[in-house]
């Protein structure tokens, strides 16, 4: 991936953060500074990753940014993980599931969330 794209993707898990009030930034160019560090640490991360081999970029980049959002700016709205009973789910943007930052498990997200997405 372009460092351009990976900057890109980062900065829209950001704004659904922000517009969902799951996370509170006051200073933006903080912001815009974290999120040049983070995507240098996702492309370092990934350099050897083969995204059309088993690894899907948009759910790797939308973790990875929630996790690193989230610790830095707020904590997501609680919703326990049906597998660990952890608190830390991030929720997929492009397909409407969820993760959990804690074990990684993957769950569809509860119909009544998935509706303000339609």
């Amino acid at each position: 991936m372009k460092l351009n794209e990976t900057i890109a993707d980062i900065s829209i898990v950001a704004g659904a953060l922000m517009t969902s009030r799951k996370i509170e930034v006051d200073d933006s160019r903080e912001l815009v500074a974290r999120v040049i560090e983070w995507t240098e640490q996702f492309e370092r991360e990934h350099s050897e990753s083969y995204w059309d081999e088993g690894l899907d970029y948009m759910t790797e980049i939308e973790v990875f940014a929630e996790a690193k959002l989230v610790e830095a700016y707020g904590a997501v709205d609680p919703f326990r993980c049906p597998a660990c009973g952890g608190e830390n789910v991030a929720t997929f943007l492009h397909d409407r599931r969820q993760c959990c930052l804690s074990c990684g498990e993957r769950f569809e997200l509860p119909a009544e969330e998935a509706e303000q997405f339609n």
